[in-house]
C-alpha cells in the first residue's frame, strides 16, 4: 500500500487493524504505520508550542487506539509492537543564524544544501584554504574532511559525500550567503532537526511492547540504525549489510527472543 500524504490518520489505521482481521496465513508478517505529525507541528511552531503539544496528544490518541484495536482482536501481547520516532525537533530561530559568506570566498567553493549541515566542494587546490578559514570562525559551527568525520556520524565513506563538511550546534542554521538567509527566513520555521545525534534534543522515542520485548525495562540511548537489525531479528530475516549492531538492541529482547537471533547470527556465512 503506497504512502499517501493526504490520508486520513485514523483510515490508515483502521486500513492495518482490518489486515489483521485475514486467515492467519493470509495475515502480514510487518505492518508499518507512519504519521507525520507532530513534525510538521514541530517545523512550523517549535517543538515547545502549543501546536506541537495538542499534536503529541493527538498522535498519542492514535496510539491509544491502536492497542484498543488489538485488545479487541486479542492481539495486543500476541503482536511485537515498536514504536519509534526518527528524530527529535531543535527550537530555531532567525537571529541564530551562520552565513559562510563572512568567512569564505565563494568564487572557490561550491556550497550545497545549507541547513543544519553544509556540504563544500573547494576549487583545486583550496581545500586546505577553505578548512582553515572555517575552522573556529564560528563557536557553534564545527568542520571537517570527509574522512575525518566522526565515525559515529556514520559519514565518511560514501564517494558522493563532499570533500568538506560543516555543521551547525542545535538551534542554528547555516545559510551560504545574506541574501539566502532573507529568502529562506520569509518562511518561518521555529523547529528542526539533522543536528549531531549524540544532542539531547536529538532523541526520539523508543518503546517495545509483545512477547519479544522485556518487561519494565529501559535501556540508554540507542541509534536508530540498530533497529532495522532489531526488526529482522524480531522477524527471523538475515539483513543486508547495513551500520546497525544488534548487540546494541538485544538487550530489548527476552531471553528466549535474544536466544533465537543469536542462533541466527550463528547461522550466517
Amino acid at each position: 500500500m503506497p504512502y499517501d500524504p493526504e490520508a486520513d490518520d485514523v483510515e490508515r489505521l483502521e486500513q492495518a487493524l482490518s489486515w489483521l482481521d485475514r486467515p492467519e496465513g493470509e495475515r502480514p508478517d510487518l505492518i508499518l504505520i507512519y504519521f507525520d505529525e507532530p513534525d510538521g507541528a514541530g517545523h512550523r511552531s517549535g517543538p515547545l508550542s502549543d501546536e506541537t503539544r495538542e499534536q503529541v496528544v493527538r498522535v498519542d490518541g492514535l496510539a491509544a487506539r491502536l492497542r484498543a484495536g488489538l485488545e479487541a482482536r486479542g492481539l495486543f501481547d500476541a503482536v511485537d509492537l515498536l514504536v519509534v520516532s526518527d528524530h527529535g525537533m531543535a527550537e530555531v530561530a532567525p537571529e541564530r543564524a551562520i552565513v559562510l559568506e563572512e568567512y569564505l570566498d565563494l568564487d572557490e567553493v561550491r556550497v550545497l544544501d545549507p541547513s543544519t549541515m553544509a556540504l563544500l566542494w573547494p576549487a583545486p587546490g583550496q581545500l586546505d584554504a577553505t578548512l582553515a578559514a572555517l575552522a573556529g570562525a564560528h563557536p557553534h559551527l564545527h568542520v571537517a574532511r570527509r574522512e575525518e568525520m566522526p565515525e559515529r556520524l556514520h559519514y565518511r565513506d560514501h564517494p558522493r559525500i563532499a570533500p568538506l563538511v560543516a555543521w551547525a550546534d542545535p538551534g542554528w542554521l547555516i545559510y551560504t550567503t545574506h541574501a539566502e538567509r532573507e529568502r529562506r527566513q520569509q518562511s518561518v520555521t521555529r523547529g528542526n532537526h539533522g543536528y549531531d545525534p549524540a544532542a539531547p534534543e536529538m532523541h526520539a522515542i523508543l518503546i517495545g511492547h509483545g512477547p519479544s520485548f522485556r518487561r519494565d525495562f529501559t535501556l540508554p540511548a540507542v541509534e536508530n540504525v540498530d533497529l532495522y537489525e532489531l526488526l529482522c531479528a524480531l522477524l527471523g530475516l538475515e539483513p543486508a549489510p547495513n551500520d546497525g549492531d544488534l548487540a546494541r538492541v538485544a538487550p530489548l529482547l527476552t531471553p528466549e527472543a535474544a536466544a533465537r537471533a543469536a542462533s541466527r547470527d550463528d547461522r550466517a556465512p
